[in-house]
């Protein structure tokens, strides 16, 4: 008879210490379980009870409580004023933080302890930001290259590039949520430095817009001219037309100068404020800022619960002590 090998009879010996912890696992889990539904079933008044009470304080905070409101600005800012924008927002968050009484109420007056916190993010319009330039193009080409993704377009260092801009101020209580962001706004648009900016390219844009129109009427008399004496040859202040030319090279000229006058109208309508507010919505009741005391009867609960299991353990200690 061949001897038995002492190798497998130890491997035999360990894969059954091992089924045998694994049921002893499964069977502690199983208990643990009965143990737990016992516990609900023995505790279910008082449990009850707890949840009712839960509910009854979560109801009375739900209607007592100050509740946090959002508001919203989609703002555009103008002349290079982007990070001068972000660069406020922060400082003010950083004053709300250190509770900063006499600069917050420079800002906001007396409703300055309702104002929680500020958030700004840009408003990411790849398409909208690619299209600018054909430089901007070449940027982010090589940008890609090297990321091998899209992920860099809303870096942190990307944000200024972004036309418009997301403002959320919020404030504490239903009142006055409309005159602190209005208040707010209009501290962003206070800036003397960017609003002399703003006089200056106004003057110049209104003085475009009267050599364009001198411009054209200037192309009309030629025009006119050249239809009633063929191949002339004229200098009119700077404009010169020889024979030569074509009649429809002056028409071009002529709707080269209405595009012209277009983005320049644009830019007056677009461009009248430092920050130009593109839209607001206040008074936003929002939950992810607000505590939901639905979970105050699970918390009660939770408590019971864990007051139990606090009571159990230590007897297992003292027990195995």
């Amino acid at each position: 008879m061949a001897e038995n090998n002492p190798t497998q009879t130890n491997e035999e010996i360990d894969l059954g210490v091992l089924f045998d912890k694994i049921k002893s696992f499964f069977k502690s889990i199983l208990i643990g379980i009965v143990q737990i539904i016992q516990f609900f079933w023995k505790h279910k008044y008082p449990l009850i009870i707890v949840g009712i009470l839960g509910v009854a304080v979560g109801l009375y905070f739900a209607k007592t409580s100050e509740k946090t409101h959002l508001n919203e600005l989609l703002v555009q800012p103008n002349y290079k004023s982007t990070q001068y924008v972000y660069d406020k927002v922060n400082a003010v968050n950083k004053k709300i933080i250190s509770g900063d009484s006499i600069f917050l109420s420079d800002i906001f007056g007396a409703n300055y302890k309702k104002v929680k916190e500020i958030e700004i993010e840009p408003v990411v319009d790849v398409y909208g930001l690619v299209s600018e330039s054909e430089e901007i193009q070449e940027t982010f080409k090589v940008l890609f290259v090297e990321n091998g993704n899209a992920s860099f377009f809303e870096d942190d260092v990307n944000k200024i590039n972004y036309t418009q801009h997301k403002i959320r101020i919020l404030v504490k209580g239903d009142e006055d949520n409309e005159t602190i962001t209005m208040q707010f706004f209009d501290y962003l648009n206070s800036n003397s430095f960017y609003q002399k900016q703003k006089e200056l390219i106004y003057i110049k844009t209104q003085d475009q817009l009267e050599e364009n129109k001198l411009m054209r009427r200037q192309i009309d008399s030629v025009i006119a001219y050249v239809q009633k004496n063929p191949s002339p040859q004229l200098s009119n202040q700077g404009l010169s037309f020889s024979g030569s030319q074509e009649i429809s090279e002056l028409i071009d000229r002529k709707r080269s100068l209405f595009v012209n006058d277009f983005d320049l109208l644009r830019r007056l309508a677009t461009e009248e404020d430092v920050i130009a507010l593109v839209d607001k919505t206040t008074g936003i009741m929002d939950r992810s800022y607000n505590f939901s005391f639905k979970i105050v009867p699970f918390l009660f609960v939770g408590i019971y619960c864990f007051i139990f299991l606090f009571i159990y353990l230590r007897r297992k200690v003292i027990t195995l002590l």
